[in-house]
């Protein structure tokens, strides 16, 4: 089989997702969730095997790898002709809540081959694998690589969000006859990235409204997909200044939670009411549902939700002036948590708040070096475009912040960099990278801007 898989397996080694996918191996310490979109039962069993191979070349001894997949691993191999959700349950969670016990094992969940008819099992377990992805990532303490089908990666982001927030790399992967990458969902602009076009939020508008009907069958799992989606849909009008539209969402949602008795949900409902109240200014209101639902999440154990519940208070705390406990917090309860867990995006993003503060503080030299140190190079090597431009931006306007006529080339370069990527991807920071440009005395429209 690896004769037979070679062209492909070559294919796959000049990818750049596929070499993002190794430094990320590489690399990893503890737990590191990665995704893989990939359209190719032949490209996804020869990913495996490349994975398998570099790992142990780069370590200098075999690396043991656990498959967990109803599938063969043989692309030309006769699947099952039918799969039972307990039966894949039964198959993937044990063996991921008590591992092999192999230190520095690698973790593959192989949904590639998942057929139309196996859907609803793949997605009730994407959302055990939601509920449970704490526990998973302190039982099995080593990377873990879900590889799943351009049909399922919409699927997977609405019915395992939380797991899929904290993916550290997600990449697509193609086979020699597929070039063209495969399609993914419209609707992430809308909500994880922080910003939408308006198609991007008109499409997630026509899923909240596919889901109602859906959920008019009263099937508890749908009605929580649509919070979600309502959710989310929140977020993007908060975004757009359509703040009554955003409250009126967000209390549907709210119904759902209630009908449900689901307190996850209704947390999850309160934090996002909070950003709203933020919007509209109402901060003292915003901390207080926020410090409520610290006190669940510390009680229920949810450590990534639970970190993110102290970043938003500390948003918050910095808003109102707090400086020295907005530090506090990010530094004795966000960093910790997702150094431990090895999530180092959002390692990266939070350090970058840290550096803002510290900037607030007049600190302007450690502010720099956590921007050029601990910031710019997770997202280079993630690959993450959008974080990326930020990061130069924000490099940049701390520079030209100091003062320091040696700096103007590197400020130049940085905007240079993020105009042209915040212009590729229409995005709204592209006006305030112009305006940065514009205190240098730059034209945007000049190169080496344009």
């Amino acid at each position: 089989m690896r004769e037979r898989l070679q062209p492909t397996i070559d294919h796959i080694a000049q990818q750049a997702g596929a070499r993002k996918l190794r430094l990320a191996l590489d690399l990893a310490d503890g737990f590191v969730f990665l995704v893989v979109v990939c359209s190719s039962t032949r490209a996804s069993t020869a990913l495996q095997l490349w994975l398998a191979e570099v790992a142990s070349l780069d370590r200098g001894s075999r690396v043991p790898v656990e498959r967990l997949s109803p599938y063969p691993f043989d692309p030309i191999a006769a699947g099952p002709t039918s799969l039972e959700a307990a039966e894949l349950a039964e198959l993937v969670l044990p063996r991921l809540m008590a591992p092999s016990g192999a230190d520095g094992g690698l973790t593959f969940i192989d949904a590639v081959r998942a057929r139309e008819a196996d859907a609803e099992a793949w997605l009730l377990l994407l959302m055990r694998l939601n509920e449970r992805r704490n526990a998973i990532a302190s039982a099995l303490g080593g990377p873990l690589t879900l590889l799943i089908p351009p049909t399922l990666e919409g699927d997977f982001s609405r019915f395992a969000p939380d797991l899929r927030s904290i993916r550290s790399v997600a990449v697509e992967i193609d086979d020699l006859d597929d070039a063209a990458p495969a399609p993914g969902t419209v609707l992430l602009n809308a909500y994880d990235d922080g910003y939408g076009r308006v198609e991007d939020i008109q499409a997630l508008v026509g899923e909240v409204e596919r889901a109602r009907m859906q959920a008019q069958s009263g099937v508890p799992a749908v009605r929580r997909m649509l919070r979600v989606l309502l959710l989310r849909l929140v977020g993007a009008k908060r975004r757009t200044g359509e703040l009554e539209e955003a409250e009126r969402l967000l209390d549907e949602a709210g119904e759902i939670d209630d009908s449900l008795g689901d307190s996850g949900g209704r947390t999850a409902t309160q934090l996002v009411r909070s950003d709203l109240l933020i919007a509209r200014g109402e901060l003292d209101e915003a901390a207080g549902l926020v410090e409520s639902a610290i006190q669940t999440l510390g009680e229920t154990g949810d450590v990534w939700a639970l970190a993110d519940a102290w970043g938003r208070l500390a948003d918050i705390l910095e808003a109102r002036g707090e400086l020295d406990e907005a530090l506090r917090i990010r530094r004795d309860e966000e960093l910790p948590v997702y150094e431990r867990l090895g999530d180092v995006r959002s390692r990266a993003v939070t350090m970058g708040k840290v550096a803002d503060i510290l900037s607030a503080r007049g600190e302007l030299d450690e502010a720099l070096r956590i921007r050029r140190d601990e910031q710019l190079p997770v997202f280079e090597r993630l690959g993450d475009v959008r974080s990326l431009l930020v990061a130069r931006a924000n490099l940049a306007s701390a520079l030209l912040q100091r003062r320091e006529p040696a700096d103007i080339h590197e400020i130049i370069e940085l905007l240079a960099l993020a105009l042209r990527d915040a212009r590729r991807l229409r995005l709204p920071e592209t006006q305030q990278i112009v305006q940065l440009v514009r205190q240098l005395g730059e034209d945007p429209d000049a190169p080496p801007f344009a």
